[in-house]
Parts: C-alpha cells; sequence; structure tokens
C-alpha cells in the first residue's frame, strides 16, 4: 500500500459489533496506535440510529476515544438535505430517537401520509401499516424518498442480515413508480463526501477507509481513488471480495491489520 496520510474507519463490523456498540477487543489498542502515528482519524458511518454526539459519548465510555467533530454520519447531513429540498412535514421509518433528533432539528413528524418526504432508516420495529403509510405518501401524495444511507444490507445483533434504507428505497422506487433521484445522506453522497474531504484536505489517494462493507464502502471509494481495507470481522468474508474488484488489503482482525502495516 502507498503512504496513509489519514485513516477512515467504519464502525459497525470494524470497532463495534452489535447495536449496543459492543467493541472488539483490540479496538482500543488500535486506537492507541494509531493517535501514536499521529494520523488524523474519522469514523464514516451509516449509523442512522444515535447522533455523532451520543455516539462519540458511548464509544469513549467503551474505551474508544474520539470527539464528536471526527465522527460524520447521515444524521450530520440529513438536517441539510431536507431543508434544500423543500421537506418540511416527514412520515420516519426510524426509531424514536431518530425521530426525536429530527423533530429537535425543526421537522414535523407525522404518522399521515400526507407528507413533503419518507425518510427511511434502520428501524427494527418496522411494520405492514408503515410500509403502507409510505408507499401512499410517494404514490399518492407526491412525497420525496430520502435514504439516511445506501446499504443493502444490515447484519443485526443474532448474526442475521436484513435489507438497509439503500433495500427499502430500491422497494419504494419500483412499486410506486417514483421518478426522481433518491436523496441520500450517507456514504457516498455528495454532502458526506463534500465535508470528509474538505475536512481533512488531503488526496484521495493519501486515505485509507478501513469497513466490512464490500458495495458502498470498499468499491465506492476505491473508484474515488482511496486505498481500501476489508476487514472481515462483519458482514463480509474473504470469498465475499472475489466477486468483484479486490480491496487493496483484507484483514481478519484489527490486531491483524496492526501488523500487516508494521505497526
Amino acid at each position: 500500500m502507498k503512504p496513509i496520510r489519514a485513516m477512515l474507519l467504519d464502525m459497525e463490523g470494524v470497532l463495534v459489533h452489535g447495536s449496543r456498540l459492543e467493541p472488539f477487543p483490540d479496538a482500543g489498542a488500535f486506537m492507541a496506535a494509531l493517535r501514536s502515528k499521529g494520523l488524523p482519524v474519522r469514523l464514516v458511518t451509516n449509523h442512522t440510529v444515535r447522533p455523532p454526539a451520543e455516539i462519540a459519548r458511548r464509544l469513549r465510555e467503551a474505551g474508544i476515544p474520539l470527539a464528536e467533530d471526527e465522527i460524520l454520519s447521515p444524521l450530520s447531513t440529513c438536517p441539510q438535505i431536507l431543508e434544500t429540498n423543500g421537506a418540511k412535514r416527514l412520515f420516519v421509518m426510524g426509531t424514536d430517537g431518530l425521530k426525536r433528533f429530527l423533530a429537535a432539528a425543526g421537522f414535523e413528524i407525522s404518522a399521515d401520509p400526507r407528507v413533503d418526504a419518507v425518510v427511511l432508516a434502520k428501524d427494527l420495529s418496522m411494520g405492514f401499516n408503515a410500509i403502507k403509510t409510505a408507499a401512499t405518501a410517494v404514490k399518492r401524495h407526491g412525497a420525496l424518498l430520502c435514504a439516511l444511507n445506501d446499504n443493502r444490507l444490515i447484519l443485526d445483533d443474532d448474526g442475521l442480515v436484513f435489507p438497509g434504507p439503500g433495500a427499502m428505497a430500491a422497494l419504494f422506487t419500483h412499486a410506486c413508480g417514483y421518478p426522481k433521484p433518491v436523496l441520500q445522506c450517507g456514504k457516498m453522497s455528495p454532502l458526506y463526501n463534500d465535508i470528509l474531504f474538505r475536512d481533512l484536505g488531503l488526496a484521495p489517494s493519501s486515505l485509507a477507509i478501513v469497513s466490512d462493507d464490500l458495495e458502498t464502502d470498499i468499491r465506492g471509494y476505491a473508484g474515488l481513488g482511496l486505498q481500501t481495507i476489508l476487514t472481515t470481522t462483519g458482514k463480509c468474508s474473504r470469498s465475499d471480495a472475489r466477486g468483484g474488484p479486490p480491496p487493496d488489503l483484507v484483514v481478519d482482525s484489527l490486531t491483524d491489520l496492526m501488523i500487516q502495516l508494521g505497526w
């Protein structure tokens, strides 16, 4: 690999596992090694359950020191994207915490299909009525579709996977004949990437991203010139990586990564 001047870290499947953000045993040692190298670090996550301030607090309590301004999530961009597109009244398929966050940002949260936008996020309580309301909002009332990330699959705590916001956006686009591009707030979206690269001020080729996500993170950011490191501690395996352009490096743990980087 080329010299790395800054490192981008996915969160779930890399530093932590599970919805409770439980750290991997070597996450603390990896962060200490990263800090000792003096490399800027950004936690680039598609997490839609907690805002960056709460993520930072939870990680610090778990022994992974990261500041709020080192964390970029879809909740960092979503309010601006909705405001830019004139959406004020929302139907949210997501957690109560997300609804409170958007309400605090000045949006009206509604259970009625007559809304400006349908916001799609991780929703473990999603049921038939929510799907029906969202479809009606898009099909009959012209609601915008806003996906907090473009993830196809999410790994649940029990080891099973389920459709992510990107997959749900594809469902509603197809079912409703939605004619517009889906508003995307997460990784690889224009605003997310603009904030990320402008903040670091470094050439993409000098950045490395560590992730367990092949589609959005590894192949997406490889297309922008970043160096890519796939870890098998999350939802993808070494065999998954053989199905397309390969990552620059594949590791089985953060300890393995430190060894391969000579740390």
